[in-house]
């Protein structure tokens, strides 16, 4: 079971590494009051970097990456992380 569970890691790894589509994960940061404040990027492949024209942001905030980032960015974030549909930009 482990033996295929790291092959199975290992397929998803090489696809994520190498698909053409920007792709990123990211969890959505709450205030006290459930309003979306900042997201913490927890991957993002490297035509996400590409597309973006941002280094690899992996384990940083949105804030950090983007200061002054269009509240539109945390708005998505949220609806994702709330209905669990993702969606793609452009």
């Amino acid at each position: 079971a482990e033996a295929a569970l790291r092959n199975s890691e290992e397929r998803y790894r090489t696809l994520f590494e190498s698909i053409d589509e920007g792709f990123i994960t990211a969890q959505v940061i709450y205030d006290a009051g459930g309003q979306p404040v900042d997201a913490l990027y927890l991957e993002a492949n490297p035509a996400a970097s590409r597309l973006t024209g941002l280094p690899d942001f992996t384990q940083r905030r949105l804030s950090e990456v983007l200061p002054g980032a269009d509240r539109d960015w945390l708005e998505i974030y949220d609806r994702v992380a709330r209905t669990g549909v993702a969606e793609r930009l452009e």
